[in-house]
Order: C-alpha cells, then sequence, then structure tokens
C-alpha cells in the first residue's frame, strides 16, 4: 500500500514539471528553468508555476511557466521577446515552443508589441495573431521613436477568439486565412472556423483602462507588494502621490516604516515642476501614485516623461496602486481638431492668436490635457468634464510680435489622460510691420 502511494504522489510531482524527460534508469529529469522575462506588477489572485519562486513583482519567469489568475486578479510581464502583456481573468504560457512567445489558454490577454517583431506569435485558443510592420512604422522605427508599437488584446470566451487592436496593426490567421485588422477594429475566430470579417468596436471602460496603461507603460501593482518592491531596490525612502488621504493612507499602511514624501494630487498638477524640485531634492527613486486609473493615469504619464525626469535629475521607477474608483468614469478621446484665429497677420503687433480645440469622446468623464507650442513651451495642466453626447471645445491664445518681427509657428493640444492622444498642429504665420 505504501509502494502504491509513493508512485501515486511522484506521478503527481512530475505532471507539473515542464519539458521532463526520463532517464535510462526510469527517473525523471527536469530541464534547467530558462529565464525568459519577469513580472511587473500584478493584483491579487495570481499563481505562476512552476519554475517560479513566487509572485512578486521582478520576479522571474520562466520558458513554459503557466500563468493563472482568478476572476479578479491580473498580471503584467514582460519578455525577452514582447514589451508588455496584461494577463485578466484567465491562464497563459509563456513562450511554449519556438516563434510562440505566448499562448493564451483562457481569459482575455493584452499586449504591447513593437512592430519590427513581426515572426513572433502570440497563440490563442482559435487563432494566431503577429504584429504588421506597415511602412511608416518601419521608418519611425529606423529613427528610434518607439511610439508606433502595436498594442492589441485576445480575448478567449466560450467557443471563440475576438482579436481587438488599439494600436497599430495585426494579422489574424486561422485555417488558412489571415485578417489584417487595424487599431479601432476587430476580428473574431469562432471554433474550428475561419476568422470573420473585420469591423470597428467600442471598448469597455476595463479594456480603455487596460490598453491606456499598456501605451503609457503603467505599472500597476498590489499595496500589499509595494513592500517586496522596496525591499528589492534596497530602499527606505519613497514618493507617494495620491489622489485622495484615503489612498495614501492605505499605501504608508502597507509601507510601514518607509519614509515617504507625500504629494496630493491636487497640488501635483497646478505645479508638476515644483513637485519634480521636490522630488529631485528627496532621497528616492522610488514614486508611488495611488488612486482611479480613470484620473492618476495622467500622473503617471507625466512622472514617466524622459524630459520630466531630468528635471529630478533621477531615473525614477514609477508603480501605480489602484484605489476603489468612487465612480469616476473614464472618458476615451477619439478625435481632436485644432484651429485658429488668424491663420496669418500681416501688420502691428503685438497680436493674439486664438487656439480652439474640439474634443470627441466615448463615455463622459475627466479629461486631462494640455498646449503644445512650436517654441518647446508647453502649457499647464487643465481638467474638463466631457459628455458623449456633444463635442467638448477648449480655446488657449497666444500674443506675440514686435517691431521687424516674423514668425511662423502652430500649437497642438495634448490629451494626457485617461488615454494620451495628441491633435494636429494648428499653424500659423505672423509678419510685424509696426508696434501696434
Amino acid at each position: 500500500m505504501k509502494q502504491f502511494a509513493i508512485i501515486l504522489l511522484f506521478a503527481a510531482v512530475t505532471s507539473v514539471v515542464p519539458g521532463a524527460t526520463r532517464t535510462a534508469h526510469g527517473m525523471v529529469a527536469k530541464k534547467p528553468c530558462r529565464v525568459e522575462g519577469s513580472i511587473v506588477g500584478y493584483l491579487p489572485a495570481v499563481v505562476v508555476s512552476p519554475c517560479s519562486g513566487g509572485v512578486r513583482s521582478g520576479g522571474e519567469l520562466h520558458r513554459g511557466d503557466q500563468v493563472r489568475t482568478s476572476q479578479i486578479g491580473q498580471v503584467t510581464f514582460t519578455t525577452n521577446h514582447v514589451l508588455r502583456c496584461t494577463l485578466r481573468n484567465g491562464t497563459a504560457v509563456i513562450y511554449p515552443k519556438r516563434l510562440v512567445v505566448l499562448k493564451l489558454k483562457s481569459g482575455s490577454v493584452f499586449c504591447k508589441q513593437a512592430n519590427n517583431r513581426k515572426r513572433w506569435k502570440f497563440r490563442g485558443p482559435n487563432v494566431t495573431v503577429n504584429v504588421v510592420q506597415t511602412s511608416s512604422s518601419a521608418k519611425l522605427l529606423r529613427h528610434g521613436d518607439d511610439a508606433d508599437n502595436s498594442v492589441f488584446a485576445m480575448v478567449a470566451k466560450k467557443a471563440q477568439t475576438t482579436v481587438k487592436v488599439d494600436q497599430g496593426t495585426v494579422r489574424a490567421a486561422a485555417r488558412g486565412v489571415s485578417r489584417v485588422v487595424r487599431d479601432g477594429n476587430q476580428v473574431t475566430t469562432k471554433k474550428g472556423h475561419k476568422p470573420g470579417q473585420v469591423h470597428s468596436f467600442t471598448p469597455t471602460a476595463a479594456e480603455v483602462e487596460t490598453f491606456s496603461s499598456l501605451e503609457l507603460d503603467v505599472t500597476t501593482t498590489a499595496a500589499t507588494d509595494l513592500r517586496n518592491l522596496f525591499d528589492a531596490q534596497k530602499a527606505s525612502y519613497g514618493v507617494l502621490v495620491s489622489e485622495t488621504p484615503a489612498a495614501a493612507d492605505k499605501v504608508q499602511q502597507a509601507l510601514r516604516g518607509i519614509k515617504l514624501l507625500r504629494i496630493p494630487a491636487d497640488s501635483f498638477w497646478p505645479n508638476p515642476y515644483g513637485a519634480a524640485l521636490e522630488i529631485a531634492r528627496y532621497p528616492a527613486n522610488i514614486v508611488v501614485v495611488a488612486g482611479a486609473f480613470a484620473t492618476m493615469s495622467s500622473v503617471v504619464d507625466e512622472l514617466n516623461d524622459p524630459d520630466y525626469q531630468r528635471l529630478t535629475r533621477k531615473s525614477l521607477l514609477v508603480v501605480f496602486v489602484p484605489v476603489a474608483d468612487k465612480g469616476v468614469q473614464a472618458p476615451r478621446v477619439t478625435a481632436i481638431d485644432v484651429s485658429n484665429d488668424p491663420s496669418t497677420y500681416v501688420g502691428f503687433c503685438p497680436v493674439t492668436f486664438t487656439f480652439t480645440a474640439r474634443l470627441e469622446s466615448k463615455g463622459s468623464g475627466l479629461i486631462f490635457y494640455t498646449w503644445l507650442r512650436s517654441d518647446g513651451a508647453m502649457g499647464p495642466i487643465h481638467m474638463i468634464p466631457a459628455n458623449q453626447a456633444e463635442p467638448t471645445t477648449v480655446t488657449t491664445t497666444w500674443q506675440l510680435g514686435g517691431y521687424g518681427f516674423s514668425y511662423d509657428g502652430w500649437e497642438a493640444l495634448k490629451v494626457l489622460g485617461p488615454r494620451v492622444l495628441v491633435s494636429n498642429q494648428s499653424y500659423f504665420s505672423v509678419r510685424c510691420t509696426n508696434i501696434g
């Protein structure tokens, strides 16, 4: 009976060993774990097996590792062959075979991939996906612009898988037929069938948040995991930018013993450069942003901006800790059109140009934005409520000129959150003939 129990136990152990082989003596030899990537951040109820030493920010992922989350969990990770992915409510395998960088078994996975990595494949239950490098994206990549990555999702439900593209272009293939899917569109493949027709889609609030976090490279982690992150960095100081005192208290409790520079969000936005000087003087490189994603993702975007980090004279590690949303909605700006009056001016100076931006959005809520100028200046951060029923209009002015002054320039509007989007450049020309 004992011998039978030992055999059963041995069988149970070997069933979770990836790539195991049987030796000449009948023993199982486990192949060494090959590091393929690491966990960026996670929310509770995540299990990684079998090579990993547990779930933690910075924890290693290996080829053949299976990542699982519960219905309320998610895990964000990066690998040698994928810029970043977030798995939600499902199961995926990391690099299960050659050229297949990720295999989704159930649930949803959202990924950001460089457009020059078109040979690497993402497998779903019913479809295979790879990015498509267009001529324009190839040109951007040659110039070192990493903004033209593809951001897409595979959503597996019952007997079908839907591929949704937020940014860039991908190819979805099944049973010898492939469909090219561009940003703002999706395609569904049913089990045993060819891919259906490509059509547009409207992302849910949860999808908008996940797509945006990938676009902005937002590292999301649980408050309870912050201690592991600070311990791994051997950090005893940190910076906390919080939406509410309750959010700040939650992080402070998780980081008991860590000395935190607390900056409320409502004082960060009126003067982000003042906050940069505070961060520069404080002996910390980790910045924790806590609150609702709909309102705080723009803070993360600002902190991650290379120009902003140069002001702090540091390389910052920025992490986001989600706190109860309190009903704040996340609108998605779909179009911006900027015009100016006048567009051409010859005469007495100085002259004032008025720029008007018309924003269209899906969903209602708060939009954060700023104005960009051709002389390199960036205006203050503004917040405005958006309504899906009608476009939102905002204006700004620029006064310039003097005797003999000539200038050709532009202004543009940049939406900072919840989803970053930059408008067209509205050009103007001024020729001054005298002082008014």
